[in-house]
C-alpha cells in the first residue's frame, strides 16, 4: 500500500504463513485408539480412514498403500463449539452417502454428506442437532508429509463457499487445519474438499476441483492456472509519484522499457477516486475516455496496464458521504444526543460513557473522529470522558455536509475509518456497489492487472476473526463482474483468495539495509512455491540521498535485488524512482540498466540452474559483465564499507581481501557531519532527572537496573548507571531496556545524537532508539555503541543501525539466524526492522538498551545527559586512501551527498547527491595493490569547514567468474 513508505504489510500482513495446525488433537488418548476397523471414505487417488470414535486414521495412496496422517497426534475429524467449550466426536458411521459424527454431550450430532470425485472427497454439512453451536470445525488433520514438491504424494484442502473457512492455503501441506464454518454466516451447507494425489498431478487436480465448484472464482491467471500465465511472470512499475496522463504516458512507456518492466500499474487515489472510481478530470479531462486512451497507448506499446484500487474503501469526497451521508456507511459505536443542539454548538453531549473512544488517527490505525447525526458529520478533537459526557472541539459540517440543529435524543453514529477512508458495511449493497464500480473501470478501460491494495484492511468491517469472509466476498463479487479474468493480488491472503491470486509476496519497499531486507523476502517466498503462485521481490524503491532516512539506492543494491529476482525467478516492482523524472538523473539510469539487462535474462530463462544456485545464497554478491549480445558472465563481488572521521588524524582499519591480489576499486561517499565542539544548538532529550519515569524490559534471564549516580564525568553533572547481568541466555540475546516516553511527542529537526559514555571494557553494546508513536507507523532509529573501552567518552551519533540490526536480538528485532529456523518471525520483525524509519516531527519515545552481555557477569555503562545534536553538510577536499603503504589522492572536493566512483587511473568519476555525474577525476600517486587476506587502510582528507567530515568507504574486490 503506498501513500508513503509505511510498514504496512502487504500480502504478510496477518496471515502470511498460514500453514499452521489448527488441530483438535485429543488429549490423553491411549495408544489403541486406531484398534478398531475405520470407515473407509473412497475417492480413485486415495481413501480417508475414519475411525469408529471419529478420529482421522488414515489417508491411504492408493498406488503405493502409504498413510500419509501422522498418528502419533490422534485427532478429532470434527470438532463443535459452543460459546465456553469444545465438543469432541465420539463415534462415526457411515451409510454410503453420508457420514454422522455423534459428539460429547450436549453436543449432538453433526451428518456430512460424502461425495466422491475424481481425486478428491468433498464433505457438505447436511444438519447438526446442537442449537447452541457457534463453530464446527472438521476434516482437519496431521499429515505425514513436509509439504513440499520434492515429494511423491500431496494433500490439499478446498473450501467450496464463502460460508467455509481454512486456515492452511490449497497447494502441497505439512498439515491441514480443518474446515471452519461459524453460526454467523451459517454451519449447515458448508463445503470443503479434500484433494489427494501424486504432486506431480495436484495442479491438475485443483484446476477440476475450481473448475466444478460453482462457488469459487474460476481465473485463468489465478490460483492452479497461476503458473501457466506468461503474463503473470512480467515485473511493473507503480506509477505513484506521477500520474500517467495523456501527454505524458510515451514517457512512461519508454521509462518502463527503460527499466525492463512490461507492466505499468496505475496507482489511484489522485487520477481516480477511491469507492466510486470517478475519475480526476484535472488528470484526465475527458474523464474514462482520457482513462482509456492511456490504456490503449500502453497496450499499442505492447505493455500492459493495471488498476490500483483501495478495494472496499470508500473516499470523503464521494456521494455517499457527501453532501448526505449515505445509511449503508458503517459505524462502530452509537450515542444518545443528551440536548438539543444548535447548528453552530462546538460541543455535543451524550448519554452513553465515552470512556472508549479516541482521537487518535493514523494512515493504519482503525479510528476515526467523525460523528454522524442525521444527515450531518461533525469531526471532534477532544473527548470528555468523565460525566457529563461529550465530545469537544466540534469542527459542523465536516466533509461537505451541512450543519443543522438536532433533537435531543438523536441517534449519533461514530463512523468507520482505516487508511483515512470510510467503509460500507460488510452486508450491504453500498459493499457490492464499490465493486460494481470498479469493475466497471476495469472493463471500460481495459485494464490487464487489478491489485486489490488496503484488502488487509477488512478486519474493521466485522472484526479480524471474520475479515477472510469479507475479503473473500469482495473479491468474488468483482471477478464476476469483469469482463476478462486479471492479473490479480491483493495486499492479504487467505484460503479463498488463492483462485484469483496471480503472484505473491509484493513488500513494502525498504528503506534501510536493503540487501538484508531482499534477504528475508527470498526465504519467506520459499513457501509459495508448495502453493504453486508465482513469487514477487517487489515493492522496490529507488531512494535518493536524504542523508539520514531512507538509505540511497546504490548500483550493488539494485544488482543485489536483481541477481535474487533471477535466481529463484521472481518478478519485481518499483514504486519509488523509476518515474520518468527519476529518470532524467544518470544514477537512476545506471539502475534502470541494471534490471533490464537481469529482467531480459530471467524472462528468456537464459541462465542455468546451476548458475542461479549459486546467485540466490544469501548474502553471496555478483556483478553481470555482459555488454550486448554477449553471453552472460556473473563474477563474484565483495563491498566491504566501513565509516571514517576525517579531516584530522588519519582513520586506519582493516579490511579482507578474500580474493587473489588486486588493484584498488573504491567509492567514497560524503556523508553528513556533526560539530562536536559546540553543542549550544543541541536539544535536551534526558538529563536523567526524569529517570523513573523509564520503563524496565527485559530477556528472560537478563536483570537490569537504571540509576541516577554522583560518579559523573564532570563535577556537578548530572549522569545514569545501567548495569545489568546475564545469567543464561547467548549473549547477543542478552539484552535490557528503560523505555521513557515523552508527555508530548518531540519535534526533532536535530537528528544526530550526542552523549557521553562510561564503558568498562566487556564488549557489551548500548542501544540508544528513538521512536514514533505506533499511529504514525512506530518507526525506530537504533544507534550502537560498542562497550569495548574504559572510562568515559564522548560519542556524536549520526546515521542509524542498517546492517547491524540482524546480529543482535531485542524486544523489536531477530537475529539473521532465528529469522531462518523460524520464518514465522519475518512478518512481526524483519518488516518493521527494514521497513520503516521515525518520524522525527514525532518522537514518542527514547530508549536505552544494552546486549551482546557476556553470561554470569556483570556489566556497567555510565551515561551522561541525551542531546538531539544538529547535523550539516562538510566537504571532503582531497581525499587520499593508503593500502600497504601506497597512497592514491583524489584532487576533487565532495559534498555532503557526493560521491566518488574509481575503478582506475581511466575510470573515476564523481556524481552529486542528485546522482548526475559531475566529471572525470584523476587521481595522482600509485593505485594501491589489495593484497589476499587482511590489508591496513589509512583515509585522510582536508577540510575547511569547523565541522569534521565524514566518509563511507567502500572497497570493491572481484572474485571469479561463474
Amino acid at each position: 500500500m503506498h501513500t508513503r513508505p509505511t510498514a504496512l504489510m502487504k500480502d504478510v500482513v496477518s496471515v502470511l504463513f498460514l500453514f499452521f495446525l489448527v488441530l483438535t488433537g485429543i488429549p490423553h488418548m491411549s495408544r489403541d485408539v486406531f484398534a478398531q476397523e475405520p470407515i473407509e471414505l473412497e475417492s480413485d487417488s486415495f481413501s480417508l480412514h475414519v475411525s469408529a470414535n471419529g478420529l482421522v486414521a488414515g489417508l491411504v495412496d492408493h498406488v503405493t498403500g502409504t498413510n500419509y496422517i501422522n498418528r502419533e497426534s490422534p485427532t478429532s475429524f470434527a470438532v463443535l463449539k459452543g460459546a465456553s467449550r469444545a465438543c469432541y466426536s465420539k463415534a462415526a458411521r457411515y451409510d454410503g452417502k453420508q457420514l454422522v459424527i455423534d459428539f460429547e454431550e450436549p453436543a449432538g450430532q453433526v451428518a456430512f454428506t460424502v461425495t466422491a470425485e475424481r481425486r478428491r472427497l468433498v464433505f457438505e454439512v447436511a444438519s447438526l442437532t446442537w442449537s447452541d453451536a457457534e463453530e464446527l470445525v472438521f476434516a482437519g488433520m496431521p499429515l505425514a508429509l513436509k509439504g513440499d514438491l520434492a515429494e511423491p504424494f500431496g494433500v490439499s484442502p478446498l473450501a467450496l463457499n464463502l460460508q467455509t473457512n481454512c486456515h492452511t492455503i490449497p497447494g502441497l501441506n505439512s498439515s491441514l487445519s480443518g474446515f471452519m464454518a461459524y453460526r454467523h454466516f451459517g454451519i449447515v451447507g458448508a463445503r470443503g474438499a479434500i484433494i489427494a494425489c501424486p504432486v506431480n498431478e495436484m495442479r491438475d487436480a485443483l484446476k477440476e476441483a475450481v473448475k466444478s465448484s460453482p462457488g469459487l472464482v474460476c481465473s485463468s491467471l489465478g490460483g492452479p492456472w497461476a503458473l501457466d500465465a506468461e503474463i503473470n511472470q512480467g515485473s511493473y512499475l507503480i506509477a505513484s509519484e506521477e500520474d500517467v496522463t495523456e501527454a505524458n504516458v510515451d514517457k512512461w512507456i519508454e521509462a518502463a522499457r527503460q527499466a525492463g518492466a512490461t507492466q505499468i500499474d496505475l496507482h489511484g487515489g489522485h487520477p481516480f477516486r477511491w469507492g466510486d472510481y470517478e475519475v480526476n478530470r484535472e488528470v484526465y479531462p475527458r474523464g474514462r475516455d482520457s482513462l482509456k486512451a492511456v490504456a490503449d497507448a500502453i497496450h499499442e506499446a505492447g505493455l500492459c496496464v493495471g488498476l490500483h484500487s483501495y478495494a472496499f474503501f470508500i473516499a470523503k469526497e464521494t456521494p455517499w458521504v457527501t453532501p448526505v451521508p449515505d445509511p449503508r456507511l458503517d459505524y462502530d459505536a452509537t450515542f444518545t444526543l443528551a440536548g438539543d443542539l444548535s447548528d453552530t454548538d462546538a460541543v455535543i453531549p451524550v448519554m452513553e460513557s465515552t470512556e472508549a473512544m479516541s482521537t487518535v488517527t493514523g494512515f493504519q490505525v482503525r479510528n476515526s473522529v467523525t460523528l454522524w447525526i442525521d444527515d450531518e458529520l461533525i469531526l471532534y478533537a477532544d473527548i470528555g470522558k468523565d460525566s457529563p459526557y461529550e465530545f469537544r472541539q466540534c469542527i459542523r459540517g465536516a466533509h461537505g455536509t451541512r450543519p443543522a440543529a438536532h433533537a435531543k435524543n438523536a441517534p449519533i453514529r461514530h463512523l468507520k475509518e482505516c487508511f483515512g477512508l470510510f467503509v460500507p458495511r460488510g452486508d450491504s449493497t453500498l459493499y457490492t456497489e464499490v465493486a460494481q464500480r470498479t469493475a466497471e473501470l476495469y472493463n471500460y478501460c481495459g485494464f490487464d492487472m487489478l491489485y486489490l491494495d488496503a484488502l488487509d484492511g477488512a478486519g474493521i468491517l466485522a472484526g479480524g476473526g471474520n475479515a477472510w469472509h469479507y475479503e473473500a466476498k469482495f473479491v468474488h463479487e468483482l471477478m464476476n463482474r469483469l469482463d476478462r479474468p486479471p492479473v490479480m493480488e491483493m495486499s492479504t491472503f487467505s484460503h479463498h483468495l488463492w483462485c484469483a491470486r496471480s503472484r505473491m509476496q509484493a513488500w513494502d519497499c525498504p528503506s534501510r539495509a536493503v540487501k538484508d531486507l531482499v534477504d528475508c523476502h527470498v526465504l519467506g517466498n520459499l513457501q509459495w512455491k508448495a502453493a504453486f503462485l508465482p513469487t514477487h521481490l517487489g515493492w522496490w524503491g529507488n531512494f535518493g540521498w536524504d542523508g539520514i532516512h531512507p538509505e540511497r539506492t546504490m548500483p550493488d543494491d539494485m544488482e543485489y535485488l536483481c541477481a535474487k529476482a533471477l535466481a529463484t525467478d521472481s518478478s519485481l516492482s518499483y514504486i519509488v524512482g523509476f518515474g520518468p523524472e527519476s529518470l532524467k538523473h544518470e544514477t537512476v539510469q545506471r539502475l534502470a540498466g541494471i534490471a533490464r539487462r537481469y529482467e531480459k535474462l530471467r524472462l528468456a530463462g537464459a541462465v542455468p540452474d546451476s548458475v542461479k544456485e549459486r546467485l540466490a545464497a544469501r548474502g553471496a554478491e555478483f556483478t553481470l559483465s555482459a555488454e550486448g549480445d554477449e553471453p552472460c558472465r556473473f563474477r563474484e563481488v565483495v563491498y566491504a564499507a566501513h565509516v571514517v572521521a576525517a579531516g584530522g588524524d588519519p582513520e586506519e582499519w582493516s579490511v579482507h581481501n578474500p580474493y587473489e591480489t588486486q588493484p584498488m576499486a573504491v567509492r567514497i561517499e560524503a556523508l553528513l557531519a556533526v560539530n562536536e565542539a559546540d553543542d549550544s544548538a543541541s536539544v535536551l532529550l534526558t538529563d536523567w532527572s526524569d529517570i523513573e519515569s523509564f520503563e524496565r524490559t527485559t530477556q528472560e534471564g537478563v536483570v537490569g537496573t537504571l540509576n541516577a549516580t554522583d560518579e559523573a564525568r564532570a563535577a556537578g553533572e548530572p549522569a545514569a548507571v545501567l548495569v545489568a547481568q546475564n545469567n543464561s541466555v547467548e549473549p547477543d540475546r542478552a539484552w535490557a531496556s528503560f523505555t521513557r516516553e515523552f508527555e508530548t511527542p518531540m519535534e526533532l529537526k536535530h537528528k544526530g545524537l550526542g552523549v557521553w559514555v562510561k564503558g568498562d571494557g566487556q564488549g557489551a553494546v548500548l542501544n540508544l532508539q528513538l521512536r514514533s508513536p505506533q499511529h504514525l507507523g512506530g518507526g525506530f532509529a537504533d544507534r550502537y555503541i560498542a562497550l569495548d573501552f574504559e572510562g568515559w567518552r564522548h560519542f556524536a551519533l549520526v546515521e542509524a543501525e542498517s546492517h547491524a540490526l540482524s546480529r543482535y536480538e531485542w524486544g523489536h528485532t531477530r537475529r539473521w539466524k532465528d529469522l531462518t529456523a523460524d520464518p514465522n518471525a519475518i512478518t512481526p520483525f524483519a518488516y518493521p526492522m527494514y521497513n520503516t524509519w521515525p518520524d522525527y516531527w514525532n518522537i514518542a519515545f527514547l530508549t536505552v538498551g544494552i546486549n551482546n552481555l557476556p553470561v554470569g557477569k556483570s556489566v556497567q555503562a555510565g551515561l551522561g545527559p541525551i542531546c538531539a545534536l544538529p547535523l550539516g553538510r562538510a566537504t571532503l577536499i582531497n581525499p587520499a586512501v593508503t593500502i600497504n603503504g601506497e597512497t592514491l589522492t583524489f584532487p576533487v572536493k565532495l559534498e555532503s551527498g557526493s560521491y566518488m566512483e574509481f575503478r582506475s587511473k581511466k575510470d573515476c568519476k564523481v556524481y552529486n547527491a542528485n546522482g548526475d555525474c559531475l566529471g572525470d577525476v584523476i587521481p595522482t600517486g600509485d593505485v594501491p595493490l589489495i593484497r589476499s587476506g587482511d590489508n591496513t587502510c589509512v583515509f585522510k582528507c582536508a577540510s575547511d569547514e569547523q565541522e569534521r567530515p565524514r566518509a563511507k568507504y567502500t572497497i570493491v574486490f572481484s572474485g571469479n567468474e561463474l
